[in-house]
């Protein structure tokens, strides 16, 4: 269950990253515990462009390391979650990229974000 505040606090987070970090944290979330290759895939992104982001914001304190799995090939690969806590920064405009994520479900899985999904312009 999603409470008000929970929700509050991620839609104020939006406004701190960069249209790629927001895109990222918003997989993120709606994933649940994920690895980078599960964001890439949500996302349509190639995998290089997801670990520079989910780094930056592991470094920005906006999410942890969850565990580990094996992934499809058998080998095993880190995950990620939000970070229950994270910190609060200054806000800056980053234009629809706030209306675009709010719109993305809660489901878990790693599915792809289509367009009518909220799916981020690259």
């Amino acid at each position: 269950m999603i409470r008000d505040t929970s929700r509050a606090a991620f839609d104020g987070l939006q406004a701190v990253l960069s249209d790629r970090q927001a895109a990222v944290l918003a997989a993120i979330k709606r994933l649940g515990e994920c690895s980078d290759q599960d964001i890439a895939r949500a996302l349509g992104w190639g995998i290089n462009r997801i670990t520079g982001r989910r780094g930056e914001l592991v470094t920005l304190g906006h999410v942890e390391e969850a565990g580990r799995k094996v992934n499809e090939f058998g080998r095993p690969v880190m995950t990620w979650r939000v970070k229950v806590a994270a910190p609060q920064v200054p806000a800056k405009e980053i234009g629809p990229i706030a209306s675009a994520i709010s719109g993305l479900s809660q489901k878990s899985g790693p599915e792809r974000i289509t367009p009518a999904q909220g799916r981020l312009p690259l």
